[in-house]
């Protein structure tokens, strides 16, 4: 496997070779469908001139328009939902063993890397080979698909790369060069072979004397020069709120109980010391963190909080195949795996993590309170319960034995026919805001208001996009999220507007909770006046956040 590696680690890496008047040869390998990737992976080799080689990676079987129109069955759909596909190569293959440092350049598709670039880098056979990865996108970040690549059973260390957008200049690529330039030495020097493990590169075994030392004051020095430089709003800021000037924010990375990698972004305060009281967020369903989760993680952080907005399992950039699934389990778990990470930060007190979960995350939110012991508090905001929904209908309309099985008859009669075919379809869009009529419910066009306009679309998003796998939730219909909730002995506070035509939910869900409970007394039900289902999504002014602070401040203490 790759080893992931931070760039000082990368430094001592490369000072590592026998000593030699020559810089070390760079290859700057791409693979471009459009063309912005091509002209960013120009734009590096210009900037190294005689130093570099621009190699272009090529399919034995070019992408068509077709094959990359998004549509379930299009090929670069089916090659996204098959971890194991390997496109074939064409032309002539990349001489790794002339080179010491190889870029290697993709577009984002689909939150992830195209599955050419894992052919790319499986067929590299040479030892001790820095990869440096770059990708454009319109929005995406790398982080899904560094986490991916750089997993892979392969050779060579694995340094953190770049996003740009579309329209990246030269400009700013020439900006991110100089400060790779100035991170790797330009020649070869000292001797031995150092053993890294994952980021940031710490350094195991075999060292020669003094280069670990040599390392860390590099990493002193870099983080330095650097600390008051603005953060870069190509490649950090895709979010559908504003930044708060109050709080620093910088992706990461974590792994549930089965395998799943999960994106997150991080929001802490400036200024603070010590270790803080902590949240996990996540939600609405169909929503990615760039929407709700990370507008309600950046207000907490800015309150005094670490604070976590995550892509649950199978959605955003977090992994999971197939796509666009929900899962009450692996969802439940998504939550837990949240806390696993934030549990064993520096600056985190594990005795103070609480979790908030938005509209269908709020029912997962309570069930991962009901089962880790490790949460001390819970908000659930505008909250749906997914299993009632999906097995009940809106206001239990399909509560009955012959309506779950008309729908478990439907969904299954699906699986079969996607078996056959060997993709899955999708469930349907939410519709475009000219399709809305004056019979549409009030509850669907404010969730047209919000996910299908700039107010809040996400180009990763379920709810923005296509909408859920056709079977991607059909789990829900017979495993209760609730069934235990009666048992939550930590504080629980339940949000939800007045208007909400899915108000019953938490009322219903208050009134289980506490029947029956001995914990009553650190359980409230705060209900929003005049506020329907999306106003909790994003009116800053509607939100109670004074509420949350004062919640969280009494039970994370």
């Amino acid at each position: 496997m790759k080893k992931t590696i931070g760039i000082a680690a990368a430094l001592v890496f490369l000072l590592a070779w026998a000593a030699c008047a020559a810089p070390p040869r760079i290859a700057v390998a791409y693979f471009s469908a459009t063309g912005n990737t091509k002209q960013v992976a120009k734009f590096i080799a210009k900037t190294y001139g005689a130093q570099a080689d621009l190699y272009e990676i090529r399919a034995a079987v070019p992408y068509t328009e077709a094959d990359l129109d998004h549509s379930p069955d299009c090929r670069s759909m089916k090659e996204k939902n098959d971890p194991a596909s390997r496109p074939k190569l064409g032309g002539e293959p990349l001489d790794f063993g002339k080179y010491e440092v190889v870029f290697v350049g993709f577009p984002i598709w689909y939150g992830l890397a195209p599955r050419i670039i894992c052919t790319f880098l499986e067929s590299c056979k040479k030892p001790e080979v820095i990869f440096i990865p770059f990708c454009t996108s319109g929005g995406g970040g790398i982080e899904a698909a560094e986490a991916e690549l750089s997993a892979l059973d392969t050779r060579g260390y694995w340094v953190p790369g770049k996003r740009f957008a579309a329209n990246a200049s030269e400009d700013e690529v020439s900006e991110w060069i100089q400060r790779v330039k100035e991170n790797i030495p330009p020649k070869k020097i000292v001797t031995g072979t150092p053993v890294f493990t994952e980021w940031p590169g710490k350094i195991v075994t075999d060292v020669p004397q003094g280069l670990k030392e040599l390392a860390q004051e590099w990493d002193k020095r870099s983080k330095e020069k650097y600390k008051d430089l603005p953060p870069d709003p190509i490649y950090d800021w895709d979010k559908t709120f504003d930044r708060d000037s109050r709080v620093n924010h910088s992706k990461i990375s974590f792994v549930n109980r089965y395998g799943i990698t999960l994106i997150a972004d991080l929001y802490e305060p400036k200024n603070a010391s010590g270790r803080l009281p902590s949240l996990a967020v996540c939600g609405p369903f169909g929503a990615v963190k760039e929407q709700v989760s990370g507008r309600y993680a950046q207000e907490m952080a800015a309150r005094g909080f670490v604070a976590i907005a995550f892509d649950p399992s199978y959605t955003g950039e977090s992994g999971g195949y197939p796509r666009n699934v929900a899962s009450p389990d692996i969802n439940t778990e998504d939550f837990q795996a949240a806390v696993d990470w934030l549990s064993v930060q520096d600056n985190v007190d594990p005795e103070r993590i609480g979790i908030i979960g938005i509209c269908g995350w709020g029912g997962m939110a309570l069930n991962a309170a009901a089962l880790d012991t490790r949460i001390k508090a819970t908000v659930t905001s505008t909250m749906y319960d997914m299993s009632r929904q999906i097995a009940n209908g809106y206001n239990d309309a399909e509560d009955s034995e012959e309506a779950r099985y008309a729908k478990k008859e439907a969904l299954n009669k699906l699986r079969t026919e996607d078996f056959k075919k060997g993709s899955y379809g999708s469930a349907g869009p939410l519709p475009k805001p000219e399709e809305l009529d004056e019979d549409t419910p009030q509850f669907l066009k404010d969730y047209v208001a919000y996910y299908k306009t700039p107010l809040g679309y996400h180009e990763r998003s379920v709810g923005s996009n296509q909408g859920w796998n056709e079977i991607g939730c059909m789990s829900f219909l017979n495993q209760p999220l609730l069934k235990y909730s009666n048992e939550i002995r930590s504080a629980v506070l339940m949000i939800h507007g007045e208007k909400a035509h899915s108000l019953f939910f938490s009322r219903d869900a208050f009134h289980n909770m506490i029947n029956g409970n001995k914990y009553t007394g650190n359980k409230r039900l705060l209900i929003v006046p005049g506020a329907v289902h999306t106003d909790l999504y994003y009116k800053m002014d509607v939100i109670p956040f004074d509420r949350l602070e004062e919640f969280f401040r009494k039970y994370l203490k």
